[in-house]
């Protein structure tokens, strides 16, 4: 992984971090695989139970796909139309999401590495971001 793009995401952490206004409970990894619906209603499971502001968690959302990634073209506009739609939706920082977004691929990057997977996907969507 270029050393810029771990660079770009440790200095965006930090700056996250200082600037932060709101701190609420959050699930902490909340993405489509652990909200389930069970009959009528919606329920998020294996939360992590951290403290961070609400953009965090929603930057944990998958707004990309691996089967998107095979056309790179159009990578930065759908993940643009669907930050955009979610933090109008959600009434939040658009920056802030976008910002928690990359830190939080290049965190998954560790995950894969550390586990033996391929991270990959990750470091070109970040790429992509950049």
């Amino acid at each position: 992984m270029p050393s810029r793009i771990v660079k770009k995401a440790i200095a965006l952490k930090n700056e996250l971090l200082a600037s932060m206004t709101t701190e609420i409970f959050l699930h902490g990894d909340l993405h489509h695989d652990n909200i389930l619906k069970d009959g009528g209603h919606w329920l998020a499971i294996d939360p992590k139970g951290i403290v961070g502001e609400p953009e965090f968690e929603i930057a944990a959302f998958d707004f990309m796909y691996i089967n998107e990634l095979s056309n790179m073209s159009d990578v930065k506009n759908i993940f643009e139309a669907r930050v955009n739609l979610l933090s109008q939706k959600a009434h939040l920082n658009l920056q802030r999401i976008k910002d928690w977004v990359f830190v939080r691929l290049i965190l998954m990057v560790a995950w894969h590495v550390e586990d033996n997977g391929d991270p990959s996907w990750a470091i070109k969507l970040a790429e992509a971001l950049t």
